[in-house]
């Protein structure tokens, strides 16, 4: 806001031609815009029209610069209000008025400061800009400058502190703004200097530091400052010889010694000289009659750091000769390469190499391949080579002139054979196994011999015996022979060991029975899964017996030609003799609205059996009188009762000796409803007609008296009778049908060939009912195959208890499941011995046989691998307590045929490995039937020994070994637990129970969990 300026703090007085500040130091523009009796108009004399000024109210003021270097002029510029009229000939005030020029609209400052800078219009009011705009002025260019430094003499290494100082053309100190010093020296590498104007010396010497800022003035006048660097203590010495060369026993070297500091500064030192045997000194010249390179190198205390000087001695004139060989070795490899040279030899004995391509003879010549006209030989075999070449003038040091090197090919490790045990052999008896056999090295004497990561003495005849305590199950033997020159050899052997071995003839295969190999548990809900039953797809065995009572046939159960009937009846008047047969001729029980019409069953497991409870519903009989005497005729009538009851206890027993299961019924308890009768269809001839004339029913009465009576107890003893020899034996007879006893033809499972008749045979051994919790029921099965291959074995490998002499395998599942099924892992074995003992697993597979594997990227073709397993493959549980299941294979045989970028390849090789398995339910391709299989979880053990190779493919014996580790053996093990061979799941046909049944209706398990504990493989689930 804009205010008088007679209401100002500072007063105004105004003379004619000039303004007076009164109060403050003021510079005042415009001397002429005066007012008083010789005062132009105050309009006028700003530039305004006439009169013009007194209708203002306001003036603001405005600079083109806000900030600028001392000695620039910045206009002003006074716009008056309202209106905005700029003021052509502005008057303004500036305050501080030191060192201010002003110049029309135009100020000049000298002086560094800020300024006030207020417009004033000298009209009535006397306006002043009270808001006035101000003005920054800053130093201009230098036009001197001092340097100093501190301090002025340093050492190498030392800091120093740099001071500028500087000035422009009015006075000003400059640097004090954005633009700030820096220093350079003079020479440039005597210091460096950063940009907070330390500095650190550098380079020997003497000379200048100038300061320098970024603005200066063309004339600028620096002041330098004098600084002087001297060198540093020395960290490194530096060594030179002249001349670099010279020969043995000729001539000399000069040495000379230099050190600097840590800035390459030159410093003096007394030195001491490093010199290397073989080298004389005498002052400081170098001799020497030893051919050679020397490093020569100079010492001063406390320094580490040496810069030798190589300094070469050159043989002299030779004066014999010696024939040897590049690389100088003792022991050469079979395909290594050499070179012949000849060792030029001078009086001092130092030794000049000079090629050899020609003149060179080879004993034997077949030891060796001669290529690059002579200049290479490649040693083709194991074994001594002798070079020897006749020297034109010289003579070696026996005088001749012929001279020979022989030296040894020895590129194979030692020989090792293990006599006992053999390969693929099984074992029982002791477990300690005595390891006895041979190591044997032509070339070389034996270094080191280890199995099994333990050191092995070896005898003097090179005869060795190692005591190995067996495990169950494979016994890997994994040696490592290595001779005096280092090469190794290595190889496995393995056997299996076991103190039970189950024999293999399929003509008598309960030899072979595994006690209990097949183990099931049926939980009460198996047995009786509660009401509503059904009775399409039953899935209990309280619906099977539904099922059967609901279908037996009742009409029979007054036999063939009815019940025999010889009655008086004695009608008052006289008495009339019946004598005929009863029989029934309809029979139906049920109401579809109640159970479908089956009987309504339940069956509890109780100790020795199971408790069964039943009820018939709706029961009608049409019973048929037919009367011989004293006339024939006959009378129907319809029985009808509303229910039956039948609790009973069914007892099965299981004959150890025939493996056949009994069944008696015991606490047999049976309730009749009363019996409603009715009269039927008849013919009855006179007198017989007047019996059920009117009201007379003498007939019905006689049939009340014997339904009441003698019926009732015949059908309640008929239906104990039947529900002994029908249901209970039934019931008794599922536990039967547990067993297998059959044929599996299995086919190869990788590769061709043909396939395997598995016998597959079990009778009932197990049979206990747990009171309220379910039934326990063991299968004595076994697994054998026509015998098809050379190896003798001791039979089945057995678990043994896992060797412990009381130890037992039992089958003892959880009772958690309603379906437990266990496999024994002597059965799951007798299972794969007999893959092995039929042959299934001698094998030819092809590139074919490894799925989606191109072996062409591998260079190779033509692919035939024939195995030979000497041994069976196994699972063992009895290498941890945590159930962990290991698939073993002890010495495998492998035959492989290929060709390997056109090198024909024949190999024969053992393998020995075992994996970590997991039992699992599996889906045959073919049949879509669940089976019993294992997979893969990583392989524990794979050792593999090459014991024959032809001589072309040698050096691809490392290459095949890949190949059958990568890609043949996990293949092979894949295939091999895909389905156990075929095996299927254990179920029972509940359809030969009853032709009621729909055919393959069967009590399955859906596998929920698989587990392996204490010699079984259990599946636990629920009914499928």
């Amino acid at each position: 806001m804009r205010y008088p300026l007679a209401n100002q703090q500072h007063a105004w007085a105004v003379k004619v031609g000039a303004v007076v500040c009164v109060g403050a130091a003021w510079a005042c523009s415009d001397p002429t815009a005066g007012s008083g009796p010789q005062a132009v108009d105050p309009s006028v004399a700003v530039g305004l029209k006439p009169g013009q000024i007194s209708t203002f109210t306001d003036i603001d003021t405005a600079l083109a610069e806000a900030k600028v270097k001392a000695g620039i002029g910045v206009k002003v510029t006074c716009t008056a209000q309202p209106g905005g009229v700029p003021i052509p000939k502005p008057t303004f005030t500036v305050i501080p008025a030191d060192g201010v020029k002003i110049v029309g609209d135009t100020i000049k400052t000298e002086r560094v400061g800020t300024y006030a800078v207020a417009c004033v219009l000298n009209n009535a009011k006397k306006l002043i800009d009270v808001s006035p705009a101000h003005l920054t002025v800053i130093a201009g260019q230098a036009s001197s400058i001092l340097t100093t430094v501190t301090p002025a003499k340093i050492t190498a290494g030392d800091k120093i502190a740099v001071g500028c100082e500087g000035k422009d053309a009015f006075g000003n100190a400059v640097g004090k703004d954005a633009d700030a010093f820096s220093a350079e020296t003079t020479p440039p590498e005597l210091a460096v200097i950063d940009d907070k104007l330390n500095g650190q010396g550098k380079k020997a010497g003497k000379g200048q530091v100038r300061c320098k800022i970024a603005d200066m003035a063309a004339n600028v006048v620096i002041s330098a400052a004098d600084l002087e660097v001297t060198a540093g203590k020395p960290v490194k010495t530096i060594a030179t010889v002249t001349p670099g060369e010279i020969t043995a026993g000729e001539g000399g070297s000069q040495v000379k010694c230099a050190a600097e500091d840590a800035y390459g500064n030159a410093v003096v030192g007394e030195f001491t000289l490093d010199i290397p045997a073989g080298l004389t000194i005498a002052g400081t010249q170098l001799t020497s009659t030893k051919a050679g390179d020397y490093e020569v190198k100079c010492a001063l205390p406390d320094v580490a750091d040496k810069v030798a000087a190589q300094l070469v001695v050159k043989p002299g004139v030779a004066v014999a000769f010696k024939l040897g060989l590049m690389p100088d070795l003792k022991v050469f490899k079979i395909d290594a390469s050499c070179k012949t040279v000849i060792l030029e030899q001078d009086k001092y004995g130092n030794i000049t190499k000079v090629p050899l391509e020609t003149g060179v003879t080879v004993d034997p010549a077949d030891s060796v391949k001669v290529f690059g006209g002579g200049k290479n030989y490649d040693f083709l075999k194991d074994g001594y080579t002798t070079f020897s070449y006749t020297h034109a003038t010289l003579k070696n040091t026996n005088g001749s002139a012929t001279d020979s090197v022989k030296v040894k090919v020895d590129s194979t490790g030692p020989l090792v054979y293990i006599a006992t045990p053999k390969r693929g052999e099984s074992r029982d008896g002791k477990a300690d196994v005595t390891v006895k056999g041979t190591v044997a090295d032509e070339l070389s004497a034996l270094k080191s011999f280890v199995i099994n990561g333990k050191q092995i003495k070896v005898s003097g005849d090179g005869s060795f015996s190692f005591i190995i305590s067996s495990a169950l199950g494979l016994n890997a033997i994994v040696w490592e022979a290595c001779d005096a020159n280092e090469n190794k050899s290595s190889g496995v052997q393995s056997y299996y060991y076991s103190t039970k071995w189950y024999p293999n003839d399929t003509t008598k295969p309960i030899d072979a029975h595994v006690p209990t190999g097949i183990g099931f548990w049926m939980s009460q809900s198996t047995i009786d899964a509660g009401p509503p039953h059904n009775h399409k797809t039953p899935k209990d065995l309280a619906s099977v017996a539904e099922i059967i009572i609901g279908t037996l046939d009742l009409k029979g159960l007054l036999g063939a030609g009815g019940l025999p009937i010889n009655q008086v009846l004695d009608l008052g008047l006289f008495k009339i003799e019946l004598a005929g047969t009863m029989e029934i001729v309809d029979l139906k029980m049920g109401d579809k609205g109640i159970n479908d019409g089956f009987p309504e069953v339940g069956i509890t497991v109780i100790n020795g059996g199971m408790h069964l409870k039943a009820k018939i519903t709706n029961l009608d009989v049409t019973v048929k009188l037919n009367i011989q005497k004293p006339v024939a005729g006959w009378q129907e009538f319809m029985i009808h009762t509303d229910w039956i009851t039948i609790e009973t206890d069914v007892m099965i027993a299981l004959d150890a000796k025939t493996k056949k299961t009994n069944a008696s019924l015991k606490n047999t308890k049976i309730k009749i409803q009363d019996f409603i009768i009715k009269l039927g269809k008849n013919n009855l001839p006179n007198p017989l007609d007047k019996l059920v004339a009117g009201g007379v029913n003498l007939i019905l009465d006689l049939i009340k008296q014997w339904v009441g009576g003698p019926l009732t107890g015949l059908i309640e003893q008929i239906l104990a009778d039947q529900v002994e020899k029908l249901l209970g034996a039934q019931l008794a007879k599922a536990f039967e049908l547990l067993a297998i006893n059959t044929e599996l033809p299995l086919k190869p499972f990788i590769g061709g060939g043909d396939e395997v008749k598995v016998k597959l045979s079990s009778a009932l051994g197990l049979l206990t009912f747990k009171a309220g919790q379910g039934v326990l029921a063991g299968l004595d099965a076994s697994m054998t195959a026509a015998n098809k291959v050379k190896h003798e074995v001791l039979g089945s490998i057995g678990r043994a208890g896992c060797l412990s002499p009381s130890g037992k395998d039992i089958f003892n599942p959880s009772l958690k499941y309603a379906i437990e099924v266990g496999l024994a892992d002597d059965f799951i074995n007798e299972l794969l011995h007999s893959l092995w003992n039929g042959g299934l697993l001698q094998m030819k597979i092809g590139a074919e046989s490894l799925g989606t594997v191109d072996l062409s990227a591998y260079g190779v073709a033509d692919l035939l691998i024939e195995t030979d397993f000497m041994l069976q493959p196994m699972l063992n549980t009895c290498l941890g307590k945590d159930g962990t299941i290991k698939l073993q294979i002890g010495d495998l045989g492998l035959h492989a045929k290929m060709d390997f970028a056109g090198t024909p390849v024949d190999v024969f090789m053992f393998a020995s490995m075992q994996a970590s398995a997991e039992l699992k339910a599996v889906e045959n391709p073919t049949t879509k039937q669940k089976e019993i299989g294992f997979t893969l979880k990583g392989i524990d053990l794979l050792e593999l020994e090459v014991t024959q190779i032809n001589a072309e493919a040698k050096n691809l014996k490392d290459l095949f070994v890949m190949l059958i580790k990568t890609l043949m053996v996990p293949k092979l093990l894949a295939g091999l637990g895909g389905g156990l061979g075929g095996f299927p799941m254990p179920e029972l046909d509940l359809s030969a129970l009853s032709p009621a049944i729909p055919k393959d209706t069967k009590l399955a398990i859906e596998v929920q969990a698989i587990i392996n504990d204490g010699g079984y493989t259990y599946l636990k689930g629920k009914v499928k």
